[in-house]
């Protein structure tokens, strides 16, 4: 697991360097706008789909959504990148799924928003949907606001991984919900890099399929921090089917959140896991590791080269 883990990290920030370039150059054909009552079609990138007919696609640029007759949008092919400052639901706006796509020969399809964040004021939840490697990152900031649920499903394509969410800097994940679909090779991810906090969301690492030894997976690297979050790591649903993980590295702590390690729904599926190397802490976290099976099927928490929490192992819990 910690192969796997090691191997992600480099791709992942080449893919996230392009994709801010990419932004970049895009950003001078851009403006705040309001997707439009009825739109000509779901393409982000059509300017007819905006009043004013411009397409939000800049650092400083809001995308605002109101009531709809189209909600489900994504990109077209050779579109490429999106970043905004923010993404606003007005009150009473319908609920959308916005999903970054993924293309058969073409890669770095991520939405940055890297300014305030996502601003939900709808009163029903809103969803993004990543698919294949790409993704939403965070940059500065920007937060993943409230009633926001992300999904990250596992990959179906062979060489490309499943979806992924990105906190970058001081982004914060908000009172956002994160799903994360289980495959060893390919499965979802949610990362949290450099000052970043997983706030008060709920992170979900759905089991693997059977076969695989590792489910979703969220990792923290760096300074990054968990908040006061829940995260759920499942266990495997089948037999030989791997569980949900977390992964602390570096000087990442848990802070003030709770890390609940499921075990396998039947015999002989490996239960859901969390660990932490290099200097990660658990700090005041409380830790749950159910299972009514043994061994690997029962959840698991691992400490390697980590430090106690507060540098004191009665600052943090383990219930069994």
């Amino acid at each position: 697991m910690g192969t796997i883990a090691a191997m992600k990290a480099p791709i992942l920030s080449c893919a996230m360097v392009l994709a801010v370039s990419l932004g970049a150059l895009n950003a001078i054909y851009a403006d705040s706008a309001t997707w439009n009552l009825n739109p000509t079609s779901g393409d982000w990138h059509t300017a007819a789909n905006w009043t004013p007919n411009t397409v939000p696609n800049g650092p400083g640029d809001i995308a605002t959504f109101d009531v709809s007759t189209t909600t489900d949008i994504t990109s077209a092919p050779g579109t490429g990148s999106i970043e905004v400052d923010s993404i606003v639901f007005n009150p009473g706006a319908s609920a959308y799924t916005i999903t970054v796509p993924s293309y058969l020969g073409e890669f770095n399809y991520f939405l940055s928003i890297s300014g305030t964040g996502i601003v939900n004021n709808s009163g029903v939840s809103q969803n993004f949907v990543s698919l294949d490697g790409d993704g939403v990152i965070f940059e500065n900031s920007a937060t993943a606001g409230n009633l926001t649920v992300f999904s990250n499903p596992a990959s179906a394509n062979l060489g490309r991984s499943g979806g992924q969410t990105l906190f970058l800097d001081s982004s914060n994940a908000g009172n956002g919900m994160f799903i994360n679909g289980g495959d060893e090779a390919a499965g979802g991810t949610t990362q949290f890099f450099d000052q970043s906090s997983a706030g008060n969301a709920m992170i979900i690492n759905e089991g693997a399929p059977p076969g695989d030894v590792l489910g979703g997976t969220t990792y923290f690297f760096e300074n990054a921090n968990a908040g006061t979050a829940t995260i759920i790591n499942e266990g495997g649903a089948v037999a030989g089917s791997g569980g949900g993980f977390t992964r602390f590295d570096n000087d990442a702590t848990t802070a003030d959140a709770t890390v609940i390690n499921n075990g396998g729904s039947v015999e002989g599926a490996n239960g859901g896991s969390s660990d932490f190397l290099l200097g990660a802490s658990p700090s005041n976290a409380t830790f749950i590791a159910n299972g009514t099976f043994s061994g690997f099927g029962a959840g698991r928490i691992f400490f390697t080269d980590s430090v106690g929490g507060a540098r004191s192992a009665s600052s943090w819990a383990v219930t069994t």
